[in-house]
């Protein structure tokens, strides 16, 4: 059974950097997983273009099998392209949809 930091390890590789959005410029700077019963929460810290945001995006039922034994790299992959998915719609739809509203927190 993998631990949190080694799948935040794995999703960390892959998110944190500037987003590939070509509408978009985001960077996310930080993240943290937290483990819940059947799920798991992603806290991210992304810098955007009017300032700093912590985004909260809770993981579909089916990303907990990166907590199953190793983590596995394609399937570590496959979170991650959601996670950057979701972070850009996010962005795009914030300010218009409160769901998209609630997950992001204007830090700075």
């Amino acid at each position: 059974m993998a631990t949190v930091e080694e799948v935040r390890e794995q999703l960390a590789e892959r998110l944190i950097g500037p987003l590939p959005d070509s509408a978009a410029r985001l960077r996310v700077t930080a993240l943290t997983i937290a483990e819940e019963a059947r799920h798991f929460t992603a806290v991210f810290s992304v810098d955007a273009p009017d300032g700093r945001w912590r985004v909260t995006l809770d993981s579909d039922r089916t990303d907990m099998n990166i907590f199953n034994g190793t983590p596995d790299a394609p399937l570590a992959e496959a979170i991650a392209t959601s996670f950057r998915i979701r972070l850009a719609e996010w962005w795009h739809t914030k300010d218009v949809e409160r769901g998209a509203a609630r997950q992001g927190i204007r830090i700075d």
